[in-house]
């Protein structure tokens, strides 16, 4: 337990440090704040909805921090689309099949198509 908080302190000090550099170096244009919101928020939401250790939530907010970078780096650069995010997706479903129980992946591979359903329906 104290080696969990230990880590859980270095992330958000090193969080924290990372967003206070980026923000004030980064020109207003860049979006830094709502990316790692959205990490948070997502990681959030899959710790309430599937059950995640805490373990398993930084685990989560990792990858899903991870994969706003990339997101944000494809967008800067001008792709968009599904071709262009699909090999994150691919990484973000490889990495969430590692650190969820077989339980937890299948129900959120349920939720993500209700979410596609819904979105398709609009």
């Amino acid at each position: 337990m104290k080696k969990l908080m230990i880590a859980f302190a270095v992330i958000a000090m090193a969080n924290s440090s990372a967003f206070a550099q980026t923000a004030a170096s980064a020109p207003s244009s860049t979006i830094t704040a709502p990316a790692d919101d959205h990490a948070v928020n997502m990681a959030k939401k899959m710790q309430q909805d599937l059950g995640l250790t805490d373990d398993q939530y930084n685990q989560i907010l990792a990858v899903n921090t991870e994969c706003e970078k990339r997101r944000n780096a494809a967008k800067a650069s001008g792709q968009s689309g599904r071709e262009a995010f699909k090999p994150i997706m691919d990484y973000r479903d490889q990495q969430y099949a590692t650190i969820l129980t077989t339980d937890q992946n299948a129900k959120f591979k349920d939720m993500e198509a209700q979410r596609r359903a819904a979105h398709s329906d609009k």
